[in-house]
């Protein structure tokens, strides 16, 4: 009976971990990274660093800095960043303009970016060369009855920021 018992839990398990490697293998994505769209991504929001590390970090993980083409691909990085618990809402992106003052490329895929939101206010191309994107913004507001409030506000969107800065990231899976 125990031996029966015993073959019924192996398979039962075996089962239980081919359905669960077919369902991540079927995402396209790999290990920590979600599936976002037609994207495969990973968060880091509980680490800050500056641009080259977060970028390095990304590599190590065969990914490269987040890139978005389109509103749609924005608008679905910003939907699951809402449902992230998130420590922080500025977020490295492989957007940067080394070796051409103001114009924008995406690191991770060599392309010139032709889409960019911008923040209110930017581009500010003297204030660095690397793009931030400022995904939940907020401001911080006064009430009788309370110290502060976070508002709201909508000015989502890219900033361009120093390079040393530190920020977190969000890696995006390199196709093959």
């Amino acid at each position: 009976m125990l031996g029966c018992k015993l073959i019924g839990f192996a398979i039962l398990s075996l089962v239980l971990t081919q359905l669960e490697f077919a369902q991540g293998h079927d995402s396209g994505c790999t290990n920590k990274f979600s599936k976002v769209g037609d994207k495969c991504l990973y968060l880091i929001s509980y680490i800050n660093t500056n641009w080259h590390n977060a970028d390095r970090h990304c590599h190590s993980l065969g990914a490269g800095l987040l890139s978005f083409q389109n509103q749609r691909q924005l608008k679905q990085i910003e939907d699951w960043l809402d449902q992230n618990d998130t420590w922080s809402n500025e977020f490295w992106t492989s957007g940067n303009s080394f070796g051409h003052k103001g114009v924008y490329y995406w690191q991770s895929t060599g392309e010139k970016a032709s889409y960019l939101p911008w923040s209110l206010g930017q581009p500010r191309p003297n204030q660095g060369d690397c793009l931030v994107l400022n995904s939940k913004p907020s401001s911080t507001t006064s009430h009788p009855y309370e110290t502060t409030v976070a508002v709201p506000a909508a000015n989502s969107g890219l900033y361009v920021e120093n390079c040393s800065a530190v920020r977190s990231y969000i890696c995006e899976q390199i196709k093959n």
